[in-house]
């Protein structure tokens, strides 16, 4: 669990994760997008009105993060489509995985019950929401009230850090740094 949006720490990590033969398996790659694009196409036009999807057959996530944030209960239909089609490549992923870890990176894990049983531990890679929120402007160019709108709709850094078998602190460190934290982690996993 990477605290910080999407991909802001977690992509970091995962190259490490390349130098030590572990599997990433992230919730975010391509495989499940590429799978369930046009079905989950179709359901979005279906359930949210085809503005919603782009000519590739994509969700347009920069109009359905404004709906959902903007929409309660839209989030629980989004998720309804998406995390079915997500487990469903995550577990044929993990099954095909002949590796000693299996690294699953999912950015909504304490928000979504039904990963925390599938896994043996959780690492928080942890920053303050500060730092989380400027990463973010940084990284995405979005203003800082879009982010704290998401944010708040996110569960708490404290649900977070109490989720964590294993937290790194990722404030006010180096790359070099942080790899060799999670180097040290993987020596004292056995790995």
């Amino acid at each position: 669990l990477v605290d910080g949006l999407i991909n802001d720490c977690g992509a970091r990590v995962r190259a490490g994760v390349e130098a030590h033969g572990w599997f990433d398996l992230s919730t975010l790659k391509e495989p499940y997008r590429v799978e369930g694009k046009k079905t989950m196409g179709y359901e979005i036009a279906e359930q949210f009105g085809t503005q919603f999807v782009l000519p590739n057959g994509a969700m347009d996530r920069a109009r359905m993060r404004e709906h959902v944030f903007s929409t309660p209960s839209a989030k629980q239909k989004l998720e309804g489509i998406i995390h079915p089609v997500v487990q469903q490549e995550v577990r044929r992923l993990a099954q095909a995985a002949a590796v000693p870890c299996l690294v699953f990176d999912i950015p909504l894990l304490v928000e979504s019950a039904h990963w925390k049983h599938q896994l043996d531990r959780v690492l928080v890679i942890d920053c303050s929401v500060d730092t989380q929120i400027e990463r973010v402007m940084l990284r995405n160019g979005w203003p800082r009230g879009q982010i704290e709108a998401i944010v708040r709709h996110q569960s708490t850094r404290a649900n977070r850090l109490a989720a964590a078998d294993w937290v790194l602190c990722n404030e006010g460190i180096d790359m070099a740094t942080l790899q060799a934290m999670v180097q040290r982690l993987a020596r004292q996993m056995g790995l």
